[in-house]
């Protein structure tokens, strides 16, 4: 078993992960900042979202699922914070967009990659395993380029749109991030898959019911 980050590092990456994307939301200086945290998470799910609606295979998001849950996304927090936080991102990505459920970001997200496809400014069928570094035309790039160019024409729709997309992928990250608050710290550090756990998973699978915790794969294998 691969050995996990301790409980103090857990708690500072956490911290920083979540006081980064706090600032990201309180320091916004106009609807068309994003932040690095919220782009980086923002372009991943989208992307991810576009290769499920042109039914690509999802045998490729499986196997990224299949390797992440073997690895910590971090376990020394000496790591580059852009390696942390990109580790954690695809995570969370993987884990929503694998769980099936319809919430209002990914129906959202829906509708926006349909504008995108019937503005033929997607004409590629990306998927999981070949998301860039951000920037250079990725998803979130491309959604913002349209919504300011409708912005300036007086069209109000889409913009709308995708202000209320950053906010609902902005709520999303921060909720799944405290959730791993309600877990035995202890467990975080010794099983790699709880990290790739969706929010509901998060909450009601792993969460700690206030019993010391005990070592060992048995309670944490009953919930999987």
């Amino acid at each position: 078993m691969p050995v996990g980050p301790t409980p103090e590092i857990v708690n500072r990456t956490l911290d920083l992960l979540e006081t980064h994307l706090v600032g990201e939301i309180e320091t916004r200086q106009s609807e068309f900042d994003e932040g690095p945290i919220t782009h980086l998470v923002g372009s991943w799910y989208l992307s991810a979202i576009h290769s499920q609606l042109a039914r690509l295979d999802d045998s490729k998001l499986l196997s990224v699922k299949d390797e992440l849950r073997l690895r910590f996304p971090f376990v020394t927090g000496d790591e580059p914070e852009q390696e942390i936080l990109e580790a954690m991102a695809r995570r969370f990505v993987v884990a929503e967009v694998l769980s099936g459920e319809t919430d209002r970001l990914r129906a959202l997200s829906w509708r926006i990659i349909g504008a995108l496809v019937e503005e033929e400014i997607l004409n590629e069928e990306p998927g999981l395993d070949r998301m860039p570094q951000v920037g250079d035309g990725d998803h979130l790039e491309r959604l913002r380029e349209l919504s300011r160019e409708r912005a300036e024409d007086g069209e109000r729709e889409l913009p709308s749109d995708y202000g209320e997309y950053l906010r609902l992928i902005r709520e999303a990250f921060l909720e799944w991030l405290r959730a791993f608050r309600g877990i035995h710290i202890e467990a975080l550090g010794e099983f790699a898959y709880v990290w790739l756990s969706h929010r509901r998973e998060l909450r009601e699978k792993y969460r700690s019911s206030g019993e010391p915790y005990v070592r060992g794969d048995e309670d944490l294998d009953e919930a999987e």
